[in-house]
């Protein structure tokens, strides 16, 4: 069983660009380099009947999760020819085979698997790297047979083909088979952690957290890996929909100390410390990702928006100043800065900013509310009377107080209608 590097690359640029927060930690790439070196050189030792050298290589692969499966076939294969298990020159043969898959010449490293398997039928280990040829070669029907073909009762040809499930988007079978691998083997690392990437990609963030907290007491650096990070980032963000703040906070926590330089982290747990008031340890959140990125525009609105809530209108609004510089078409910062110069009696400029809301989108109710009370107070009746109106066209009728209000200030301000 091989792992390729340009197909681990395609896989995991999928996954970066549905799950973000995978994309902020580069030393996985550095780990596919360096995994990927040490594949290639003990598969070159084992062709080469240099089995002792080419498993120290493997050996050293079983640290990175990516690779963990495919080097524990490569180990099997060798401890058996050095116990007679297999002939030190058919196991020579099966890494010729496996080279030639990872070079991409699929058609001769079948011909030459094939070969083998007729002379050692009983050798499991050959029909889980034909497997892998074969679903190279799109002949996926024949690829599931030889991965079927699961004559031993260790956890590995189950974790193997559970991965090969979760390549051909099987996503139920892949993690029965990484289920049973647990079973056959419960300190069987990879195969959690196979299970728990399944569960994290599948939204299932309790299930696949479950599953790398365990892992974390074997392999402390996959507790690391940018899929656990996606995980404790993901099931935060689920908790602050559903306004468990404190749950939150712990998850967010736990993301920064996978990856400390994911900013979203800490944006997405001071909007939690917020929710609770707990407005400095908040703040710091929100200070700290504009210091690391000036231009972070999300961070100074959540800023802004904390202390408009405490009355700092003046503080807001320098933050909302700069998301409009930032983004000059930010409806969101564009209407609290209005709100702004309207809490502070600056009612022409409220005026001015929401105009400008509602020439971005004239379904915005809210500026029109605002706007009616701005107008009124500098005596443009006319204008505060076109106004209310609008907000009673475009508001839902759940605003029904706001709404009431309107229609008062629309019945004293008709005069004005013409």
């Amino acid at each position: 069983m091989k792992i390729k590097f340009i197909v681990f690359l395609v896989v995991l640029q999928t996954l970066l660009n549905a799950y973000p927060a995978l994309q902020a930690q580069p030393h996985d790439d550095q780990q596919v380099t360096s995994a990927n070196s040490a594949i290639t050189d003990g598969i070159k030792y084992g062709r080469k009947k240099n089995f002792e050298k080419a498993k120290e290589n493997f050996k050293e692969v079983l640290q990175y999760w990516q690779y963990h499966a495919g080097a524990a076939l490569y180990i099997r294969i060798i401890d058996d020819a050095l116990s007679t298990k297999i002939k030190k020159k058919n196991a020579s043969n099966i890494f010729k085979a496996i080279q030639n898959d990872y070079e991409t010449k699929y058609e001769k490293a079948l011909k030459n698997l094939n070969k083998l398997v007729k002379k050692n039928k009983a050798y499991f280990p050959l029909y889980l790297a034909r497997a892998e040829v074969l679903a190279n070669l799109d002949e996926y029907e024949k690829a599931e047979q030889d991965y079927t073909n699961l004559a031993d009762s260790t956890a590995l040809p189950y974790v193997l083909r559970g991965k090969y499930y979760a390549k051909t988007d099987e996503p139920d079978k892949a993690i029965d088979d990484f289920t049973k691998a647990v079973a056959a083997d419960p300190a069987c690392a990879i195969g959690l952690f196979e299970r728990g990437f399944i569960y994290c990609v599948n939204q299932k963030y309790d299930e696949a957290i479950r599953d790398f907290e365990i892992v974390g007491q074997f392999y402390p650096a996959w507790a690391k890996s940018a899929i656990v990070n996606e995980a404790f980032y993901n099931r935060g963000i689920l908790h602050l929909r559903k306004k468990s703040s404190r749950k939150a906070i712990k998850d967010f926590a736990r993301a920064i100390d996978i990856n400390p330089d994911y900013l979203n982290s800490y944006l997405n747990r001071g909007i939690a410390y917020k929710n609770l008031k707990s407005y400095n340890k908040a703040l710091r959140d929100f200070g700290f990702c504009i210091e690391k990125n000036p231009e972070f525009k999300e961070a100074y609105l959540n800023r802004a928006l904390l202390n408009y809530d405490r009355g700092k209108y003046q503080t807001a609004k320098g933050d909302l100043e700069a998301v409009l510089s930032l983004d000059p078409r930010n409806k969101k910062a564009q209407y609290q800065l209005a709100n702004c110069y309207y809490k502070t009696g600056k009612q022409q400029k409220a005026i001015t900013h929401f105009n400008r809301v509602i020439k971005m989108d004239p379904g915005y109710f809210w500026a029109y509310y605002w706007k009616g009370y701005a107008s009124k107070d500098v005596r443009q009746f006319r204008q505060a009377y076109l106004a209310f109106r609008a907000f009673l066209k475009y508001a839902p009728q759940k605003y029904y107080k706001q709404r009431l209000h309107a229609e008062n200030e629309v019945s004293q301000l008709k005069k004005y209608a013409r």
